[in-house]
């Protein structure tokens, strides 16, 4: 547990970070506050009187300590999201001679934190008490944020530390195959009630990365004669669907050119597309507009230069 002293005018008030996504005595919680994530930058909202400042307020009466961030970074930054609590900071005043038992706050209170990664940005209208927003790098909170010490740095991980528990780790494969012009075009299938995808899935325990790739290529289009030509990258996001970050490596894969023209295959394997037939056939580069845009990070003239 982190812990530190500041000081809040003339008091001296003892913080510590508790990293936890249990509640503290809830009618000792004075307020909410909260880390918004969007495209791996993190929320500041200009607040009167306080400066770039992550959002957060009081409880409102009859609000949960959720409902109220959700309110709070609604009105002070135009935003909704995902949420998950992430732990709180006890605020101690026993050591505070300033502090008054007849005041608004216990002697010990708890501000409770959140995380949220960002699923609607909305228009910002300037309506309550921030005058405007801004998304910065994690590594620049510290130099954006007055006041930041080691219980804020203790909840950041907290927030960071949270997706990492949860995170999928999956592969993505562009197969390409040369055509009968000297072109190349690229394997996709379709996939039910969707966009065009390209073979993958998720990475199992103890499974290389490559291996999964192939295994999962086998699974979903029934090919073992694919060679590896190059990783394009790997991707860091959130996809709201299933509720967790993302970690996907994608790579560029070549097919013998006596590969089928169009097939369906049933997808083998333990996922849950096991069973589901998926429909293949290649496209050319006026068509990769169709791909799902979840997929399209790498899928351009500078990272596939082959197919463009």
């Amino acid at each position: 547990m982190a812990t530190t002293y500041v000081k809040w005018g003339e008091a001296t008030v003892k913080l510590s970070w508790t990293e936890s996504g249990e509640l503290p005595d809830e009618k000792s919680i004075t307020s909410v506050h909260g880390f918004c994530f969007h495209k791996g930058q993190v929320m500041l909202v200009n607040l009167n009187h306080r400066g770039w400042d992550i959002p957060g307020g009081h409880v409102d009466e009859g609000e949960t300590p959720l409902q109220a961030f959700q309110r709070e970074v609604m009105e002070e930054g135009y935003v909704e999201g995902d949420c998950r609590m992430i732990g709180y900071i006890t605020v101690d005043h026993h050591e505070n001679e300033h502090w008054n038992p007849a005041g608004r706050y216990p002697q010990v209170g708890y501000q409770v934190f959140f995380r949220m990664d960002i699923t609607a940005l909305h228009s910002f209208a300037s309506e309550y008490e921030a005058t405007g927003r801004k998304f910065v790098g994690v590594h620049e909170l510290p130099e954006m944020y007055d006041g930041w010490n080691e219980i804020y740095e203790g909840a950041l991980k907290s927030a960071e530390r949270i997706v990492e528990k949860d995170k999928n780790v999956k592969v993505a494969a562009f197969i390409l195959r040369e055509s009968t012009d000297n072109t190349y075009e690229l394997l996709v299938h379709s996939f039910p009630e969707s966009d065009l995808r390209v073979p993958g899935g998720g990475v199992e325990n103890a499974e290389g990365l490559e291996a999964a790739l192939f295994r999962e290529i086998d699974e979903e289009a029934g090919l073992s004669d694919v060679r590896i030509v190059r990783k394009l990258g790997g991707i860091t996001y959130y996809k709201p669907f299933i509720q967790k970050m993302v970690e996907r490596h994608d790579y560029l894969l070549i097919a013998p050119v006596d590969t089928p023209d169009h097939w369906v295959h049933m997808v083998t394997g333990e996922d849950k597309d096991a069973g589901v037939l998926f429909e293949y056939r290649w496209i050319k580069e006026g068509e990769c507009d169709m791909v799902d845009p979840e997929l399209n990070t790498f899928l351009n003239a500078k990272h596939i230069p082959e197919l463009y």
